[in-house]
């Protein structure tokens, strides 16, 4: 009968192969954001082996068997140095519907968060996360619209700080 590949062996390849992909492409563009904002003298990108991506072994308090690879959730978190801001730069921000009150990931696409130092919680990060209209593939264009809209937050940011004013975006 000879070597017949059973669709599901097929659709599995596929689907590895898919995934596969995918992950690189998203890799890439990480590395090309983090590469952009480190070539700028007034950011620093933190970097370290797990810096701006899931743990591999995710297992949500031992909930998890097999572990999750979260690998693929990506961000990069950068410091404006002269501000000492933090601009925390999501490749999946989420999304409440206002409507049905449905949560979404909205991915590929840029969340930035701006924040003191010391003034960072993760709930806050994702109530006051602002969603850009700026989407994975990243070219020169939306890397400099990104890092004029960078700026824009932070000024804003330190006019506010100055003035003793808060805001749900930044």
């Amino acid at each position: 009968m000879g070597n017949v590949i059973h669709p599901y062996a097929e659709s599995a390849a596929r689907f590895e192969k898919s995934r596969d992909s995918y992950y690189a492409a998203r890799e890439e563009q990480w590395q090309l954001l983090r590469d952009y904002f480190q070539a700028k003298s007034d950011f620093r990108v933190s970097c370290g082996t797990a810096a701006g991506r899931g743990k591999r072994t995710y297992g949500s308090g031992d909930r998890l068997i097999p572990p999750y690879d979260l690998s693929n959730w990506r961000w990069l978190e950068i410091t404006h140095v002269p501000s000492k801001l933090i601009i925390f730069l999501s490749l999946q921000p989420f999304d409440i519907d206002p409507s049905s009150g449905n949560l979404h990931v909205l991915y590929d696409r840029i969340g930035i968060y701006v924040h003191p130092a010391e003034k960072k919680t993760r709930a806050e990060a994702l109530q006051k996360l602002m969603i850009t209209d700026l989407s994975l593939p990243m070219d020169e264009r939306k890397l400099s619209d990104l890092e004029t809209l960078i700026h824009k937050l932070i000024h804003t940011h330190t006019i506010w700080e100055q003035e003793g004013l808060h805001t749900r975006l930044v």
